[in-house]
């Protein structure tokens, strides 16, 4: 018989990181786990925000926690994520223009109804004999190990391991010195309305003209609504998400670009993102406002997230930096996979593997921050977008999602070569956000641009199509997999030299220098800054130098921006 006052594991917080921790350890180990809850009740009364996921949260909940015949009864598969800008006044959705994967992704990723999947998950852990939730009590705890708990009259004397899965209250982390500044200065406002909010609707074309219009040849006829869409600005971007019956809206900010009182309420959210985007206002005007709040920080820093003196965190209770691109359960995944790995680890290697297992978490982290910290002005620019999502997304396809579907993260003897190569990206990161920032701040003032809605398929850039094809990559081995990464390394790292060419030609209004050997050569990635005295400089000595480069892809889906007179063609 199991000793009631012993556990192998105790989770504090029973959100999505603590349920989908307890499933984990469910399914791949043997541990006997006590997951503790202060609520009364699971899931809360109120819907819970983190609703959208990508490709290695989307595969983490459906084939690693095997819940993909429930997402898919329940809840939407998701069509990838699509960016609009305005264009003209926006009225119509047909004033947009578009940025997308046309098609769906290899790894299926979803819309989920948090509070609904959440519920699924802890009644099912409620049937499993090696798992007790305990609702409505907030323990005290004494750090070992072992450790031991508090629950009210009840004590328990041994538990090996205690995970923080307690969200931004950051149950573990208050009682030691483990904050650490957030890297980022965002606000975000959400709200759910009743209903499915169809924006491909939001025109003033017949139901037949709808269906017909041109734009569907670049666009296709799946539904847009099925993605998570998102209504770019400078700083801001403003998101749709279907859910069952209801739609969930958003908004994220630069503090120092919107004040967070003009949105902190769902009416008053809605009303900003109708006069901002105005094809909205013939539908938010009769919607029904089922609920929302609001969030004076996205970002949450900690100094460490597992430790060999057997405590971790995960979920909300850790890092987060910005709900752009839908990481959240990405990092979840990525977490609770280091975590049950350093339960399963002898304890002779123990040290060892909490070290790598920090190291790569951080460095995932760290990677993501310039995106957000650095270049969220260029959310507003078209153009300025393509080049840095096109960049972050090849890198996450690669170095994120190729890993994780090959059970390669948690592994000690794969991270350290790993992390060696992806250091590599690291200031190449950093120079490309920079550069786009002050790339988008020129835009501005240069009033440089076409006027007219285009679509962009993002995977015309041969980078992205390239690192996507590593989700076929599948059963690979350690040496073969880090054999991969190198040859995307090194294609990536044409790519970032590539990306700062084409901006600086595009500053200088000579579309022939991107083509030119001179000039090519002349760019350092790693060292090349924004600099107008400096770009002038390198076309006069390039100027007689016609020798071409061959770049060893295509771009010509790019040509449209150095025409501003609105001619387009589409991608």
């Amino acid at each position: 018989m199991a000793n009631k006052n012993a556990f192998d594991v105790a989770i504090l917080g029973g959100g999505l990181a603590g349920l989908t921790l307890a499933r984990h350890l469910m399914l791949h180990t043997q541990a006997r786990v006590l997951l503790v809850e202060k609520r009364t009740s699971l899931p809360p009364k109120n819907q819970k925000v983190g609703e959208s996921t990508v490709q290695l949260g989307g595969y983490y909940l459906s084939k690693v926690l095997d819940l993909e015949e429930e997402l898919l009864k329940n809840h939407f598969m998701k069509y990838n994520l699509r960016f609009h800008w305005k264009t003209q006044n926006g009225n119509n959705f047909e004033d947009y223009s578009q940025a997308y994967i046309r098609h769906f992704s290899n790894i299926a990723s979803y819309q989920v109804n948090r509070n609904e999947l959440e519920r699924y998950l802890l009644n099912d852990l409620r049937s499993n004999t090696r798992c007790e939730v305990v609702l409505g009590c907030a323990p005290q705890v004494q750090l070992g190990p072992p450790h031991r708990l508090q629950l009210g009259d009840q004590r328990i004397e041994q538990v090996a391991w205690v995970v923080d899965t307690t969200g931004r209250q950051a149950f573990l982390s208050r009682g030691f010195d483990n904050a650490a500044p957030s890297p980022t200065e965002h606000a975000a406002s959400f709200a759910w309305v009743e209903g499915l909010v169809d924006f491909d609707k939001l025109n003033t074309l017949s139901p037949a003209e709808n269906r017909r219009k041109p734009a569907r040849r670049q666009t296709g006829h799946l539904p847009f609504w099925l993605a998570t869409n998102h209504f770019m600005g400078e700083g801001f971007w403003f998101w749709l998400i279907p859910l069952q019956g209801i739609t969930s809206l958003g908004l994220v900010f630069d503090k120092n670009i919107l004040n967070l009182e003009m949105v902190n309420t769902p009416e008053k959210l809605l009303q900003w993102a109708a006069k901002q985007f105005p094809l909205f206002k013939k539908d938010f005007d009769n919607r029904r406002i089922l609920g929302g709040t609001c969030l004076k920080d996205t970002g949450i820093g900690r100094k460490q997230m597992i430790h060999a003196q057997n405590w971790a965190i995960s979920g909300d209770a850790g890092r987060f930096l910005d709900p752009l691109y839908s990481p959240g359960t990405d990092f979840i995944a990525i977490q609770n996979s280091l975590i049950v790995q350093a339960i399963e680890s002898p304890r002779n290697e123990l040290s060892k593997f909490c070290l790598l297992a920090e190291s790569l978490s951080k460095a995932y982290f760290d990677a993501f921050t310039p995106s957000f910290r650095t270049s969220y002005n260029a959310l507003g620019d078209q153009e300025s977008f393509i080049l840095k999502y096109t960049w972050e997304l090849s890198v996450y396809f690669a170095f994120y999602v190729f890993p994780f579907i090959n059970d390669l993260t948690t592994r000690s003897t794969f991270t350290l070569p790993f992390l060696q190569r992806f250091s590599e990206l690291g200031a190449l990161n950093h120079q490309i956000h920079h550069f786009l920032s002050d790339f988008f701040i020129w835009k501005k003032t240069a009033n440089s641009g076409p006027a007219k809605p285009y679509f962009h398929e993002l995977m015309s850039l041969a980078p992205l199509a390239h690192a996507e094809k590593l989700f076929y990559e599948v059963g690979v081995t350690e040496s073969k997999a880090l054999e991969k990464l190198e040859s995307t390394l090194d294609e990536l790292k044409v790519f970032a030299q590539f990306i700062l060419c084409y901006m600086t030609a595009r500053v200088l209004g000579d579309q022939t220098l991107v083509k030119r050997a001179a000039f090519v050569k002349a760019i350092d990635p790693k060292k090349w800054k924004f600099d107008l005295a400096a770009f002038s400089a390198l076309a006069k000595k390039c100027g007689s130098d016609k020798s071409p480069h061959a770049w060893p892809f295509d771009f010509d889906c790019l040509d449209v921006f150095w025409n501003p007179s609105g001619n387009r063609k589409a991608a």
